[in-house]
């Protein structure tokens, strides 16, 4: 098995591709996180309020236009719940065509969660030992 054959099989339980038309139509997923089957015939705007809300500018997009990002978006895609990385610009082979690639990351904003919410307790248990206080935090 080939090294990019491994990547991409590792990638994709992380990332999908869903390509629509620019009026929101939807065109066809890789279904790599979730089954798109019965996407067919709806509208991706009307689907997702966040991608609606963004409208206007993915349906302005050009081809040289930088990707539209948006980092840790919690929500459900189809059956699956999480944290997701947004990335979507305009096909490379079809001007009318929008591609939104989505990569689930769940895990790793999770941990970040648990990381500040360590950081934070530790800044209150510092404030704690310089006023005197004896406050269990954890």
């Amino acid at each position: 098995m080939s090294i990019d054959t491994l990547k991409l099989r590792y990638c994709s339980q992380f990332l999908q591709t869903v390509i629509f038309d620019r009026s929101g139509a939807f065109i066809e997923s890789c279904d790599s996180m979730t089954d798109t089957t019965l996407w067919a015939g709806q509208n991706i705007f009307e689907m997702f309020p966040v991608l609606a809300s963004m409208k206007d500018p993915i349906q302005m997009l050009d081809q040289a236009a930088k990707p539209i990002s948006l980092p840790m978006v919690e929500m459900s895609i189809g059956s699956l719940k999480g944290v997701f990385d947004f990335d979507i610009y305009v096909h490379p082979q079809d001007q009318d065509k929008r591609v939104w690639m989505f990569m689930n990351s769940t895990m790793v904003y999770r941990y970040l969660q648990e990381i500040q919410q360590e950081r934070n307790v530790l800044r209150m248990e510092l404030e704690d030992l310089k006023r005197g206080r004896s406050i269990q935090r954890r």
